[in-house]
């Protein structure tokens, strides 16, 4: 497994926050890792720049999997 170890600058609580990666969100994320943009700091991006809105990307992917109308927050629980 892996981990990735957030900063408290970004942590709402602003401690540091360690997330263990293992399984499938393991082998996402070191996919995206290798196809990153050498200049950006992103994992996730688009052409290397941040990923502000992804509103639509979501709903198109929960419409082609048979959950129209989740909210990403509903993942929260």
């Amino acid at each position: 497994g892996g981990s990735v170890r957030l900063p408290g600058t970004v942590t709402k609580n602003k401690r540091p926050l360690a997330l263990a990666l293992t399984g499938q969100l393991l082998a996402l994320v070191a996919r995206r890792w290798a196809q990153r943009v050498p200049e950006s700091p992103y994992v996730f991006h688009r052409r290397g720049r941040r990923l502000v809105r992804f509103d639509t990307a979501w709903d198109a992917a929960c419409e082609a999997v048979g959950l129209p109308g989740l909210l990403f927050h509903d993942l929260r629980r």
